[in-house]
């Protein structure tokens, strides 16, 4: 797992926002929001959106981080070997190397 923070945990609270609709999003307390940050801190915003925007269409109740990295390793599978440089390149909004 990652150390570095990619995303702020701001960030991470705006990008998670929309799954809070989904039930057991209210048992969510400060410090699950602080583990789900620990967790997912070494993630781009574009990769948590990703996996943010797929999970809302799938999930019925509110994901635990398990899922929410299950989500975010398919992903970076889909990508390939070079999943790193066309990550950083969509987080700056260019195109897909």
């Amino acid at each position: 797992m990652m150390t570095m923070e990619r995303t702020s945990r701001s960030e991470l609270a705006q990008i998670l926002a929309p799954l809070t609709i989904l039930p057991g999003a209210d048992r969510m307390t400060e410090p699950h929001w602080s583990a789900y940050h620990a967790v997912l801190k070494g993630y781009f915003p574009v990769e948590l959106k990703a996996a943010s925007k797929h999970l809302f269409t799938t999930s019925t109740f509110w994901p635990q981080p398990k899922a929410i990295l299950g989500a975010l390793h398919s992903q970076r599978r889909k990508l390939g070997h070079n999943w790193l440089d066309r990550v950083k390149a969509l987080q700056l909004g260019g195109p897909d190397p």
